[in-house]
Parts: structure tokens; C-alpha cells; sequence
């Protein structure tokens, strides 16, 4: 070995014979005491035993090596220029990490929806006063240059909405297909405003559900916001034949037959379908089995409004109330309020009502005696037939409720749904056959009887009024309840169809031609040569080795089967089409959950005070909010990087 060329290189001598070299190390890594990639500390501090040439020059061009020489060249060139270099470097980092911090501030009073505009200076100088943050010292450049200016705020919030914006275009870019949910609302400065969230497939092989954007619109018409879509689509390089699902609240505007939304861009992507929200569909059928039935509509439900508007118009009888409860020993509650567009609020009105219904009859009671509208509602409170409707309301919304929360969830697909409406149909069937035991309603008569906590309300009732109510109130209801749900979730073919991808459905003893007949509508549905997606002869070929997968795979879910399709490379493989079929089937967005949950952040971010918001500030206030990741996940380092190539600055970062 030439060790004169390896200057670097330092012999190691044994302890007990000093003349024995037992190793090497290298003086530049020593010198840094620099570490390998992997933690460990040969060359720098422990002594390497192969005394190879191959191992040496290995060494040399080691990451280890480079990272050590770098620092050495550092150190002289630090010596030669009196440390102007270093000094230099340590002040571009400085005012680099000035920046990252000023953006880490301003994209947490993004993502709380706290006014960036009006807060940000002062946010700043609190963290640099208060919280220690001398670093921010070095964000200010001279006496003009102090990077706090509306200009500067937008650009970096351009900059770090685009980040999280580019990261769902990649995703978008991946997926085989799209979905679109779509809503409109009006917003404080009385501007419509059109809500779009596509759901898509991640590599991972699950839905995801990301905001896309917030436009204003001029007018609510089918045309204009048909023209909106496929402007945006447009604009983000998306083909409309991958978009094969479009989700909606059930509008005429969106779902008219002739002119909705839904038609017009079907006439573009003829393999699109369109869905009606199943949150709404389930609280029109709720809410519509209630105005079928006189009781319901004329009465219970115009007095439960007026209850909650009693007490809530006044705070003195909301504090004799929650007095009562106290000296009842009860829970301090508060009446809720049932609205219609509210899906989950009578469950919680009658909920409410039910658990404080001793103390709101005794307040009731103290107040009817100079009082109109409090003796008249408790006149209507101490009938029985109100009583069991509450009792019975207590007993069937729970169910419907807990429907509901789970049509909200992002993941829910189509096979799901009916999955969930049938076990919920199950329960109503079951209060229809007769007063189950254990429920609110088997326990109104012990509730009214001596000792229950009604006793002192003198509620009476006849078996000629049990059978009235029970005849006119009771089954109509939930009748009516049952064919509205039958209606709004009736199985359609295509459903139908897609069940065969769920291995709970599949029967233990196979016929020899189960989902022959559904593959064959998919691959009708999917397949051609104008417009097909799917080879329909290779979608019935796949089908007969896909279900005998199945079959040995029964535990499986049909999320999980259709997340194997998608990310098992040997299914993949092996099933191509079916693939194809799964993608289309997880992206058909069944709900408009996430886009109401956008219009409740629109509400909070553009304020009356905010009112003047730009469209495309307001998208990127929304873009952070809804979408960002917590503030320790972003980053903020190749944000910094972009928006230091934006145009010169005099900050160096």
C-alpha cells in the first residue's frame, strides 16, 4: 500500500507492544469526530482492523469522509479569512431560521382560522418578547424590510396552500379514477359560493377526501355550475372521463333529469354516476314519515319548537329550570332545538327533553300561573299520547342517529350503505311488531305509576286512548318510516351489481353461476370499445378465479377486498379489470358530509369582519384548514426554498 498517498490515514499501536500497529483511523474524521450513516464510529474513533487498499479508498469516498473533509476545508478557509465565511453561512442561517419560524406563526393562525392579517405582527412580537424567540431579530432587514406586509403574507400563504394543493394534484395525477362532491351555500357578503372535494384512491389503496377548491358563483343555475367544473378541471389538467362518481345533495338543480348538473356532465362522461347525499336522504325519510302523520305534524313537533323558544328566549326561566334540577338532584341540562337541516337534531331534542322532563313539567307548572304559553305547554306536555311519542321518538332516533353519523363517515362506499339501512330497518320492524322490553316506551307506564318519576303530574290515560294513539300515531309512523327508507335506499342494478365485491354476501354453498349475472351488468355497465375502461370478455374470465378467492377468503371485508385489488401486485396481476372495478367503486362519493363540514369552515374563517376576502386568499385559508397537516408534520423547509426563489429578497435564506 502507497500510505504516503493516504496522508490522512493514522496507524493505531497496541497498548502492551508499541512497535504493533493494530489498526487505522482517519485523522479528518477524528478531528470531527464524525459518524457513519448508521451511528457507528469507525475511522473516527474506533480503530478499523482491515488493513485492505479496497477498504481504504472505500473509505475515501464514503459520505463519512466527504462530510468530514467538508468541515475541515470549512475550518481552514475559516482561519485564511478571519471567519467571514462561516460568519456568513451562520447568518444566512439565522435569517432562514427567522423566516420558518414567522411561517410556522402565520400557518397556525391559518389552520385555527384566526385573522392572519390583523394578528401576525403581534403574534410575532409576543413570541419574540415573551416566548424567547430572539431569532425573529433577524427577519427585519434595515428600516423598511421588515417582511410583515399583507404583500408578504399572501405570498407565503400562497406558497404553503400550494404545497398542501400540489400534494392532492399528485394524488389526483395517481388515481385510475375521481370522484367529485359538489354543494352550493351562500356565503356573509352574500356571495354564492360553489364547494368542491374530490375522493379518490391513495397508493395505499384508500379513499381520501380533499378539499379542491371554493368558487364564487354569479348564479345558482345548472349551466353555470356545470361550466364551473369543467373550468376547474380544466384548469388542473384532469380528464373528464376519469371522473366517474359526482355526489350532491339531491337538489333539482343538481339531479334534474333533463338540465341538473348531474345530466349535463354525463354528457360528457357517459360512465359517470350520480348520487344523492345519504345523510339527507335519511333525514328527508325521517322527516317525512313525521309529516305524514297529523299528530306528528300538527302538534308534537310545532310544541317541542315552542318549548325550546320558551326557555331560551329567557334566561331567568333558564336559570328557575336548571334551580329545579339542582333541588331535583338532576343533571343540569338545556332544551336542544329540532331543525330540519339539522340531520342529528331531534334526536337530540327529544333526548334532552326526555332525561330533564320532571324538571321542565315543574317549571312549567310554576310558570303556567301567569303565564299563557307555559299553561298551554304544559297542558300538551301531560297528555299521554305526548308523552309516548317522546318515549317513542327516544326509543327509534338513537338508531337513525347513529345511521347517520355512520353515512357521515369519509370512507362509507355504496355496498355499505344498504348494509346499514338494513339492520336499522331490522329495529323499526321490531318497535312496529310491539313494545319491545327494556326500551323508554315499556317503561312510561312505570314512570307514571307510584313511585315513578312522573307520579305527580297526574297523567292518566285509557285503554280506548292506548289504541287511538297506537292505531293513529304509532304505526302510521313507523309505516310510513319504512317505506320512505325502502324508497330512498331502494337496491339498484348497478348496487346490485357491485355486491358480488363483498365477501359477506357471498352465500356458504356457492351456486355454480353466483355473479355471473352481476359481472356481466358491470362489465355492460364498464366495458366497450367507445368509452369502456374494462374489456368486458376479460371481466367475466377474471370473475371465475376472483370468486374462488373469495371464497377462501370469506373473513375479509369488502373494504379490504377492494384494498388487496388495488395494492396486491399479484391480484393486480391476475385481476385487472376487476381492479379497475374496485377503483370505480370506492370513488363514488356517497355523501356531502365533507362539504357541509366546508361550509361550517368557510363560516368560521370569512367572518363579518372578513368579508372582504379574495377568492383566492379565502381558497388558501380553506386549502390549510381543512387539509393541512398539524404544524409539526408540514414542510416548512421546502416552503422557505420556494418562496426564496419567488423574486430577489434582501433576506438570505
Amino acid at each position: 500500500m502507497d500510505i504516503p498517498k493516504y496522508h490522512w490515514l493514522v496507524p493505531v499501536y497496541d497498548e502492551a507492544n508499541g512497535e504493533q500497529v493494530i489498526g487505522m483511523l482517519c485523522s479528518t474524521c477524528r478531528r470531527h469526530n464524525q459518524a457513519q450513516d448508521n451511528g457507528e464510529m469507525w475511522w473516527s474513533r474506533d480503530p478499523v482492523v482491515s488493513m485492505r487498499k479496497d477498504n481504504v479508498n472505500r473509505h475515501w469516498r464514503s459520505d463519512q469522509h466527504k462530510a468530514a473533509r467538508n468541515k475541515e476545508a470549512a475550518r481552514v478557509a475559516a482561519e485564511a479569512n478571519g471567519g467571514i465565511l462561516q460568519a456568513f453561512q451562520c447568518q444566512v442561517s439565522l435569517e432562514r431560521t427567522a423566516l420558518i419560524t414567522a411561517m410556522k406563526c402565520l400557518y397556525f393562525l391559518a389552520k385555527e382560522e384566526i385573522a392572519h392579517t390583523t394578528k401576525f405582527s403581534s403574534l410575532l412580537d409576543f413570541a419574540k418578547i415573551h416566548m424567547g424567540c430572539d431569532v425573529l431579530t433577524h427577519l427585519t432587514k434595515g428600516f423598511n424590510a421588515k417582511y410583515r406586509s399583507e404583500r408578504i403574507l399572501q405570498e407565503l400563504l400562497q406558497v404553503m396552500a400550494g404545497q398542501i394543493q400540489n400534494g392532492h394534484q399528485a394524488l389526483l395525477k395517481a388515481s385510475a379514477f375521481f370522484g367529485l362532491q359538489c354543494d352550493e351555500t351562500t356565503d356573509i357578503s352574500t356571495t354564492k359560493e360553489l364547494v368542491l372535494l374530490t375522493r379518490l384512491i391513495t397508493a395505499n389503496g384508500e379513499v381520501a377526501n380533499r378539499f379542491a377548491a371554493m368558487i364564487p358563483v354569479p348564479d345558482g343555475t345548472a349551466r353555470t355550475i356545470t361550466d364551473r367544473i369543467l373550468g376547474w378541471l380544466r384548469e388542473k389538467n384532469l380528464d373528464i372521463k376519469r371522473l366517474l362518481g359526482f355526489g350532491s345533495d339531491g337538489a333539482p338543480v343538481m339531479t334534474g333529469r333533463r338540465n341538473g348538473v348531474a345530466t349535463l356532465l354525463k354528457a360528457q362522461s357517459q360512465l359517470l354516476v350520480a348520487i344523492h347525499c345519504i345523510a339527507h336522504r335519511l333525514a328527508l325519510a325521517v322527516g317525512q314519515a313525521g309529516e305524514a302523520v297529523t299528530f306528528f305534524r300538527n302538534s308534537f313537533k310545532p310544541n317541542l319548537g315552542e318549548l325550546f323558544r320558551f326557555f331560551d328566549a329567557s334566561p331567568c326561566r333558564m336559570a328557575r329550570l336548571h334551580l329545579i334540577q339542582d333541588i331535583m338532584n338532576l343533571t343540569k341540562r338545556t332544551l336542544k332545538e329540532a331543525v330540519d337541516t339539522r340531520w342529528l337534531s331531534h334526536d337530540a331534542a327529544c333526548a334532552s327533553l326526555y332525561k330533564c322532563l320532571p324538571a321542565v313539567l315543574t317549571t312549567l307548572d310554576n310558570e303556567g300561573r301567569d303565564n299563557a304559553t307555559a299553561s298551554g305547554l304544559l297542558t300538551w306536555l301531560r297528555k299521554w299520547e305526548t308523552l309516548a311519542t317522546l318515549y317513542l321518538l327516544c326509543d327509534l332516533l338513537p338508531s337513525l342517529s347513529s345511521l347517520s353519523r355512520c353515512f357521515q363517515h369519509a370512507k362509507i362506499n355504496l355496498l355499505q350503505i344498504h348494509g346499514s339501512v338494513g339492520t336499522a330497518m331490522k329495529v323499526v320492524k321490531g318497535m312496529r311488531d310491539g313494545i319491545k322490553p327494556n326500551t323508554r316506551l315499556s317503561r312510561l307506564e312505570q314512570d307514571l305509576s307510584a313511585g315513578g318519576r312522573l307520579e305527580g303530574f297526574s297523567i292518566s290515560v285509557t285503554p280506548e286512548r292506548k289504541l287511538k294513539w297506537q292505531k293513529e300515531v304509532r304505526e302510521p309512523f313507523i309505516d310510513r318510516l319504512l317505506v320512505n327508507l325502502e324508497e330512498r335506499f331502494h337496491c339498484t342494478e348497478l348496487l346490485s351489481s357491485f355486491s358480488v365485491l363483498d365477501p359477506s354476501a357471498m352465500p356458504k354453498v356457492m351456486p355454480e353461476d353466483y355473479g355471473c349475472a352481476e359481472v356481466e351488468c358491470l362489465a355492460a355497465q364498464y366495458g366497450g370499445e367507445v368509452g369502456g375502461i374494462v374489456d368486458p370478455d376479460a371481466v367475466c374470465d377474471e370473475w371465475w378465479g376472483l370468486r374462488e378467492y373469495i371464497a377462501l377468503n370469506r373473513h375479509l371485508s369488502q373494504e379490504q377486498l377492494a384494498q388487496l385489488l388495488l395494492t396486491d401486485a399479484t391480484l393486480a396481476e391476475l385481476y385487472p379489470s376487476m381492479k379497475l372495478l374496485a377503483s370505480v367503486l370506492m370513488v363514488i362519493p356517497v355523501g356531502t358530509a365533507d362539504s357541509e363540514r366546508a361550509f361550517s369552515t368557510l363560516k368560521r374563517v370569512k367572518t363579518r369582519l372578513r368579508s372582504s376576502l379574495k377568492a383566492d386568499t379565502l381558497n388558501q385559508l380553506l386549502t390549510i384548514s381543512i387539509d393541512g397537516p398539524h404544524v409539526d408534520m408540514f414542510d416548512f423547509d421546502a416552503a422557505a426554498t420556494t418562496w426564496g426563489g419567488m423574486r430577489n429578497r434582501r433576506i438570505s435564506v
